[in-house]
């Protein structure tokens, strides 16, 4: 059962200062439910207290919230406020509303008179009256020993309880965690930290689909369990036609390593092992690096990586539709080339026809490999242009490339917006609904992807991925007997020159796509959190130096209780994202293990089949947790207004995340086009 630490405290905090000490039935860190995994403090940390994270799929915690116990929970439920008395008229009172069967196993006395040094010492067992009478050392020694896993409350051996405060003294008990305070001094279940600085998996955003094996053309292997990796067979064969005015066109990508099969050697030693992930898990970093092993980003974030074709596969059907002017739904606006092809009717008539003939007596590209098995041998223009960019035997340019940057890559490639959503997520973020760092790793991500492109070993694979292209479009003369397309003014045409000028000027849309999206982007979030932050300094304001109003209180206080429940389902949610995650992998495996392409093809498509449904289930269950997570930060952010410390602290918080924005800002300036030569 998930309750707030701090709610805990706070409780025993306020009860033991103005009105005696309130009772707590059973032990500190029980009944910890099934589906919650402990996370082990390390040897520094008590090894009696573990705590027990409350994110899991990829959100991260961006308020303090642990598990405690079941008689925390009812300790909440059960302890309400009632009128204030003269001695303590700006702390709530607490009562203990009486119920049928009290959860006692020991018969206890409890006194008929006011709170004494000997009754306190009965604290941890029995409820007790309220008393005006100040507390001793005595009582404070006793009580501290009621569990061994609760930090002490605070105790006052010299002042009565008229006061709001407990006076410092040499004596007194310091708790491991003061909660934050109201100007009355009554705490809140919370310390709101400093601005969550984690990078998130941005794949589990419902706003984005990160690509899977099956999508485009991308295997994954998991990090996201400590005691499991999934190992995909390798891809499906993407179809990746083109409706030409002569006729439909079919490109057919070769087959080639999942990550998981590259992680484990099945390539051997004609691929250099290569994963490329964040340097570090700040999101306040948006530097990539190669790693010789899989990178151990801890704690956070848990990626998957996917091979990475560093010249996307979509490069080859772009370049086609630029060479004859044909304009698609996903490509409405193809390059503009010094040449076009004059009769499109050139790539049905040559493009997968056999020549197996000439394939052997060819100048192929520097390590070219041809399989040994007649079945798989290469065949035709559209073998040996795809076998340039990589498959199963020409490994050597290929990287296990961080998902959730793989995936902005491919659509920046494509000229598609990274994220369709951005623009509510940075309001939601601004108005305390998701956590900032949800936001900043959207426009992190961005930023990395020119990081990654820009590192030397990536960009001279790319480079060794075009010359490879060229090569293969330099052969066609040869393959075709001398039958080259031709152009309006019928001049033959060289398509080895005009894919690098092809590749020239996609690569500077490419970093001008980029450059133009992410100014939009961070100017928009900057004004959203802008806009916030007025709210905020208005709220600071109205708090005045006085103690808060019973309304307030009330308030707040109802706030936090809906909150606590909040804190719960938001965790029963994101397992649902993890079990929906699970389903769809184990359908992703069926179907890759199928032999035939377009079978393949047609049962990820079927409508209402198992791919679609496992996938509509899984968006589904990330919205839903995405929608608990906003209901936790909308109700923090609604308990801030009674409380002037945390107020502060999220003022500040807002004005670093607009800092981080304006220096991601200085870095999108800093994204040049990359030369295809």
């Amino acid at each position: 059962m998930r309750v707030s630490q701090y709610a805990f405290f706070s409780l025993l905090f306020a009860a033991t200062l103005c009105h005696g000490s309130p009772i707590v039935k059973g032990s500190v860190e029980q009944d910890i439910p099934p589906d919650i995994e402990p996370n082990v403090a390390s040897p520094s940390n008590s090894a009696s207290k573990p705590t027990y994270t409350l994110e899991e799929a990829g959100y991260k915690r961006e308020y303090d919230d642990t598990i405690t116990t079941t008689s925390v929970e009812d300790l909440v439920k059960t302890f309400v406020p009632s009128q204030e008395n003269d001695n303590c008229k700006n702390v709530p009172k607490f009562e203990r509303r009486k119920t049928k069967k009290p959860n006692t196993s020991k018969k206890i006395n409890t006194p008929k008179k006011t709170t004494t040094s000997k009754t306190q010492a009965t604290a941890s067992k029995a409820p007790t009256t309220t008393s005006n009478k100040p507390t001793t050392s005595k009582t404070q020694a006793t009580t501290s020993k009621a569990s061994t896993n609760t930090p002490k409350a605070p105790t006052n051996t010299s002042k009565t309880r008229t006061q709001t405060t407990p006076s410092k003294s040499p004596n007194k008990s310091t708790p491991t965690s003061t909660p934050a305070k109201t100007p009355s001094g009554t705490p809140l279940p919370f310390t709101l930290p400093p601005r969550p600085t984690t990078g998130l998996d941005i794949c589990q955003f419902p706003e984005l689909d990160c690509l899977t094996d099956l999508d485009s053309g991308y295997d994954d292997i998991t990090k996201r369990s400590s005691v499991r990796r999934r190992m995909l067979e390798k891809r499906a064969r993407e179809i990746a036609d083109i409706k030409l005015k002569s006729g439909l066109l079919e490109m057919t990508p070769k087959g080639y390593y999942s990550s998981g099969q590259l992680a484990k050697g099945e390539a051997g030693a004609k691929w250099k092992k290569e994963w490329i992930d964040y340097k570090t898990s700040n999101v306040n970093s948006v530097e990539v690096q190669s790693y010789s092993t899989m990178p151990q980003l801890i704690p956070e974030p848990e990626h998957e990586y996917i091979t990475e074709h560093i010249v996307e596969l979509q490069t080859i059907s772009r370049f086609i539709q630029s060479l004859t002017e044909t304009a698609s739904t996903a490509y409405k606006n193809p390059i503009k080339l010094s040449q076009s092809v004059a009769d499109p009717r050139w790539f049905n008539t040559w493009w997968n026809k056999d020549v197996q003939g000439k394939i052997n007596t060819r100048t192929p590209f520097p390590g070219y490999e041809n399989s040994k098995d007649a079945r798989y041998m290469d065949k035709s223009l559209n073998d040996v242009i795809y076998e340039a960019l990589g498959s199963t035997r020409n490994v050597k340019d290929f990287v296990l490339c961080e998902d959730g940057i793989n995936s902005i890559k491919a659509k920046l490639w494509g000229g598609i917006q990274p994220m369709a959503e951005f623009k509510n997520k940075a309001r939601e973020a601004a108005k305390g609904t998701v956590p900032s760092n949800s936001h900043l790793s959207a426009l992190r991500a961005t930023l990395a992807v020119y990081k990654y492109m820009e590192l030397p070993g990536i960009t001279k694979k790319m480079h060794s991925s075009i010359a490879n292209v060229k090569a293969e479009l330099s052969n066609i003369k040869h393959l075709t007997d001398n039958k080259l397309p031709k152009d309006a003014k019928q001049q033959d045409m060289d398509l080895a020159k005009l894919w690098i000028e092809f590749m020239n000027t996609h690569l500077e849309n490419f970093a001008e796509f980029g450059r133009n999206w992410l100014k939009d982007a961070i100017s928009w979030g900057i004004a959203e959190y802008q806009k916030e932050l007025r709210t905020l300094k208005t709220w600071e304001k109205s708090l005045g130096s006085g103690p808060p109003t019973n309304t307030a209180i009330s308030q707040r206080n109802q706030a936090i209780t809906d909150r606590t429940a909040a804190v719960k389902t938001l965790g029963v949610a994101q397992k649902e994202v993890e079990r929906a995650q699970d389903a769809l992998q184990a359908v992703e495996e069926d179907i890759a293990k199928l032999d035939d392409a377009a079978k393949r093809k047609a049962e990820k498509e079927k409508v209402g089949g198992p791919y679609k449904t496992k996938k509509k289930e899984l968006r589904k269950a990330k919205t839903k947790a995405t929608g608990a997570q906003k209901k936790v930060g909308e109700l923090t952010r609604k308990i801030l207004q009674f409380d002037r410390p945390s107020l502060t602290q999220e003022i500040k918080n807002m004005d670093d995340v607009i800092k981080q924005m304006q220096q991601y800002e200085t870095e999108r300036t800093k994204i040049k086009p990359l030369k295809a030569e």
